[in-house]
């Protein structure tokens, strides 16, 4: 869903700017985030059966899924959060480390796609916006595959969750970084440059079969702090990305 956004926010706020100016493309999502705000707040629930138009069989469905894993059966409470466990395991760091690096890749494309697009291969803006949201529909489609044929391989046997989570983490790191490597080859030739760009993008749905939902293999009753620490660690490429890539090309 987060993808599928930034793939009409591109094109979207093309025309925002050329119709109401650049501050538009602050005021316009601002606005639309405060009214999701609203929806959330009166739809969400924290608990399936408080959920006004869940059926009965999708809510034994899922009270059969979980079971017993967020309350203690005797307290029904959920368990004290373990924390220094936490800090101290390998797996939860690999899980920063993989959120923290995909976050400066991710925003370093979403940041420079456009500007790249404008400045280098001299596509005017609506055309460079269309062309930089198009790569996060290749996002969507390899998250999609991915997590259905790794989960029919876990499912059969063939492959351990594990070993499916790392080679999801690889795809979505290292394709990439050979994309953006190949890039500097082409001298600005725009098809294999955008060729590259989307295949760079698309590589990077692999993240969600990755270390996204890996907090879940982990540790079911507490994926949610894990997801939490690892989801602060990504949001620092939001920041950090601008920042590296300024440095690199002296402000160009």
């Amino acid at each position: 869903g987060g993808k599928f956004a930034i793939m009409i926010t591109f094109p979207m706020a093309a025309l925002l700017i050329k119709s109401w100016g650049w501050e538009s493309t602050f005021y316009v999502p601002g606005v639309a985030c405060l009214v999701w705000c609203v929806v959330w707040f009166l739809v969400v629930t924290s608990k399936p059966k408080d959920y006004r138009w869940i059926s009965e069989a999708e809510h034994n469905f899922i009270k059969q899924s979980i079971g017993n894993t967020v309350a203690s059966k005797t307290t029904n409470r959920a368990p004290p959060l373990p924390l220094r466990s936490i800090l101290t395991s390998l797996p939860f760091w690999a899980i920063f480390v993989a959120g923290l690096g995909g976050s400066v890749g991710f925003f370093t494309l979403l940041t420079y796609l456009p500007l790249y697009m404008k400045n280098m291969l001299h596509y005017d803006m609506k055309s460079s916006a269309a062309f930089s949201g198009l790569p996060y529909l290749g996002f969507i489609i390899l998250s999609l595959v991915i997590g259905y044929v790794g989960d029919l391989l876990r499912q059969k046997g063939y492959i351990r969750t594990g070993t499916l989570r790392k080679v999801s983490e690889t795809i979505a790191h290292t394709g990439p970084a050979l994309c953006m490597i190949g890039i500097t080859f082409l001298t600005c030739d725009r098809t294999s440059t955008l060729i590259l760009f989307f295949m760079a993008v698309t590589c990077q749905g692999g993240e969600n079969s990755g270390w996204i939902v890996n907090s879940l293999d982990l540790s079911p009753n507490f994926a949610g702090t894990i997801s939490g620490i690892a989801g602060a660690a990504a949001t620092t490429g939001g920041w950090l990305a601008p920042v590296l890539v300024a440095a690199l090309i002296n402000n160009q």
